[in-house]
């Protein structure tokens, strides 16, 4: 059992003594129960770096013996093979080129694999002490006859006409850049790593995509995990560490290892080079993906596209809007090359363009588009659009007799790889190995939802509650809240949830947790506080659908048809019935943008996505500047936006420092 794990117990010792919240008692336990959660959590972030610095010494070892070899033309093998020499003075032994008739030198180490191989015709040869001793043998395969003898002679490899002169053993106790790529299993490891990059904490590992809600009125993070909280008071600088730093650095990793793979995989001798082709496809989607983070938060960024190299770590930034058309010519390409239809968390036709789209939507959103250039939305539309006629048959996720259940199920087992899902983090959990998504939300809550978002919900007549009502019915608000939120007085875990028992706010989050009304299985149990096994979808119908709306509005072209095609099966599926929330509001374009982004808070809530779209709308310096409230309504703290700054994050320091050429850093920095 993990400190987490052990906090958690304690935890529910306390709350299985019923202790009154406002005794002195009480209050003592509390206090000390948020001390320990915190404690635990440090504890891990600890863990987590110095696992980091352990990878990373690891890797600046290796780096300085590459050096090494470089400068010095040397390495230890030299040695041993010099000490061999002088020690055992071990027989050298040649061949005769039957091409050239060249003298081919090798040792007695052809004796440790007892074969070599044919240079006429690439036949393997047994090779023992009786053949060296006889000096001769004739090739099975094609009769040409190998003559040996103690002479210390080499082919240059010069003579004209020789193509039979190497007969270089490969080492079978070690790989290096080359040889590594020979086989498919080491192919399939080297893509395995491209894929892995994604679940690293900067990108979509442990709780990122929750966390990135806590940076909008959607929730809080009392613990200040990955550096979200000091994100959402506007405190973060270029030191600040946490995801600014390891987002960065995260991305790059996943470009490195894409780049390495897209350099090298040619020299693959197993493979079909079909399936080469279909390698480097995924690959090339992966790092579209990883250079879409790095310009989506930091902006300008070095656009890299070939192995890992010294020269690298000297690069300036270069224009996001360089790097952005390099985004958008790659995928344009692999929408035409990848297949419509793939084995789940692989990328298909579909998902290039969903994130094309994506990327479109962002480029015609106020942060970049001020002027409203028409044509940039209309760019995203077209792109959307796309999506929606492609041949991957998307559409939302339903079944027989699930509306209203629906939207809760796409977010448990039972809704993975569904087809509503373009591109997922596949994830798992068996016997705690593999673990890709980490959500810490039965205990902790760090995505604790904030009294904002409790009361954004409209009634399920499509109207704005009240605000401040403290009497929530599930039967008579959008029905997407109690698939999303745990709130006092709802039933979760087989009893009813009391007002302290999510101390932050008073409320946690359903999503993406196999947790619901039920009192848990077994299974349910094992599954631990800080873990979910449960797909985290990337890019979903749903968005495309939304990201179609938004941009056919912007361009004054949302009508009834258009409406009946996005808004209207989105809410259908989510359970609303009447009609006044499902008919077409009419033509009006403000009415139908404030309806639109309504939608896209309530059906992401715990996505993070509610974050970059208060960016790009540029409503972040808006809704993210004053107090945030618990359900009770008490104020936590006054967070802050500053518009001149906030809008895009800086570049770690850490980077700067190793490269002087990322400056100058982004505004006010």
């Amino acid at each position: 059992m993990g400190i987490s794990e052990k906090v958690a117990y304690l935890k529910g010792l306390m709350e299985g003594m019923n202790l009154n919240a406002d005794s002195n008692e009480g209050k003592l336990f509390l206090a000390i129960a948020d001390v320990l959660d915190e404690i635990a959590l440090e504890v891990e972030d600890l863990t987590d770096e110095v696992m980091e610095l352990g990878d990373g010494l690891d890797v600046i070892s290796d780096d300085l013996g590459d050096v090494e070899d470089i400068v010095y033309d040397e390495d230890e093998d030299d040695y041993e093979d010099e000490e061999d020499d002088e020690d055992d003075e071990e027989e050298c032994y040649a061949t005769t080129c039957p091409e050239c008739e060249e003298e081919i030198f090798f040792d007695d180490s052809v004796l440790e694999d007892g074969k070599v191989e044919c240079p006429n015709c690439g036949e393997t040869i047994c090779v023992d002490d009786g053949i060296l001793e006889d000096g001769s043998i004739d090739c099975p395969n094609c009769g040409e006859k190998l003559e040996f003898d103690l002479d210390d002679l080499d082919c240059e490899g010069d003579c004209e006409g020789c193509t039979g002169c190497d007969l270089d053993i490969e080492p079978q106790d070690r790989y290096d850049q080359q040889t590594f790529w020979y086989s498919a299993k080491a192919a399939e490891g080297g893509l395995t790593g491209c894929y892995n990059a994604l679940l690293e904490n900067g990108i979509y590992g442990r709780a990122a995509v929750y966390w990135e809600d806590d940076a909008t009125p959607n929730g809080y993070n009392f613990s200040n995990d990955d550096s979200w909280t000091t994100i959402a008071n506007g405190a973060q600088t270029a030191t600040s560490g946490g995801i600014i730093a390891n987002r960065w650095s995260h991305a790059y990793k996943g470009i490195g290892r894409c780049n390495t793979l897209l350099d090298n995989i040619d020299l693959n001798r197993e493979l079909d080079k079909s399936v080469i082709e279909e390698y480097k496809n995924q690959a090339r989607f992966l790092r579209v993906l990883f250079y879409y983070m790095l310009t989506t938060y930091y902006g300008d960024c070095p656009l890299i596209t070939t192995t890992p190299a010294m020269e690298h770590k000297s690069l300036p930034r270069t224009p996001r809007t360089e790097v952005v058309s390099f985004m958008l010519g790659e995928l344009e390409q692999l929408s035409k090359v990848l297949p419509p239809k793939a084995e789940p968390g692989r990328p298909t036709s579909g998902a290039a363009l969903a994130l094309k789209a994506r990327i479109l939507l962002f480029e015609a959103s106020p942060l970049l588009n001020p002027g409203h250039d028409d044509q940039k939305w209309r760019d995203a539309a077209d792109a959307a659009r796309a999506v929606m006629d492609c041949d991957s048959d998307y559409e939302l996720f339903t079944a027989p007799g699930q509306i209203g259940s629906a939207y809760r199920n796409l977010f448990l087992e039972s809704g993975e790889n569904s087809s509503e899902c373009i591109f997922s983090v596949q994830c798992m959990n068996q016997n705690k190995l593999g673990l890709s998504f980490e959500l810490i939300a039965r205990q902790y809550g760090t995505m604790a939802p904030l009294r904002d978002l409790i009361d954004f919900y409209c009634d399920r007549d499509g109207n704005a509650r009240t605000p401040g009502e403290q009497r929530l019915d599930p039967s008579k608000i959008d029905p997407r809240f109690g698939a999303t939120i745990v709130y006092p007085g709802c039933k979760f875990m087989g009893s009813t949830v009391t007002a302290t028992q999510f101390q932050q706010t008073g409320c946690t989050i359903k999503k993406y947790t196999v947790y619901d009304e039920h009192t848990p299985t077994a299974a349910e149990k094992s599954i631990g506080d800080t873990e979910s096994p449960i797909d985290y979808m990337i890019l979903r119908y749903a968005d495309i659908l939304l990201m179609y709306a938004e941009a056919k509005n912007e361009l004054n072209e949302l009508d009834e048809t258009v409406w009946n095609e996005t808004v209207r099966p989105i809410r259908t599926r989510a359970g609303f019935t009447a009609e006044s929330a499902l008919e077409f509001p009419g033509k009006d374009q403000e009415k139908l943008r404030a309806v639109i982004r309504y939608e896209r808070r309530a059906e992401f809530v715990g996505e993070g996505y509610y974050y970059n779209d208060l960016r790009r709308w540029r409503e972040a310096e808006n809704v993210n500047n004053g107090p945030i409230r618990k359900f009770n309504n008490d104020v936590i703290l006054v967070r802050s936006f500053e518009p001149s700054r906030d809008y895009w994050w800086p570049v770690p320091q850490g980077e700067i420092d190793l490269n002087r050429n990322l400056l100058p850093n982004n505004p006010n920095y």
